[in-house]
């Protein structure tokens, strides 16, 4: 051992990154959506990010059905079951689609089925 020699304690410290160098990470990486939750997730698991880094992904799957509902005075209704039957592969007859009026005091909605 050299005597002259002297450990610098501040790097057995364990780096713990904060939410900056996070998102710099991630954005360097250019990982798909589910990449980044799952590294973040792990991250988080191994106490490597300070307690208030968040990870959070916005997920834009529903944009290609939102233009297929209405929302009016609170309720949201489908506008254009056909084309979202199309959208979704989903083979689907008109006539055999019922009104289900569920008996509830406590709600009222309505299901097509």
């Amino acid at each position: 051992m050299d005597a002259d020699f002297t450990a610098d304690l501040q790097f057995n410290e364990l780096h713990r990154n904060t939410q900056e160098e996070l998102n710099d990470l991630l954005r360097d990486l250019d990982l798909p959506k589910s990449k980044v939750e799952l590294l973040g997730s792990k991250l988080q698991q191994w106490n490597l990010l300070k307690e208030n880094v968040g990870i959070s992904v916005y997920r834009k799957r529903h944009e290609d059905l939102v233009n297929f509902f209405k929302m009016e005075r609170g309720l949201v209704a489908c506008i254009d079951i056909d084309g979202l039957m199309q959208t979704l592969s989903i083979n689907h007859i008109p006539l055999d689609w019922r009104l289900f009026l569920p008996n509830s005091s406590r709600k009222q909605y309505f299901v097509l089925c």
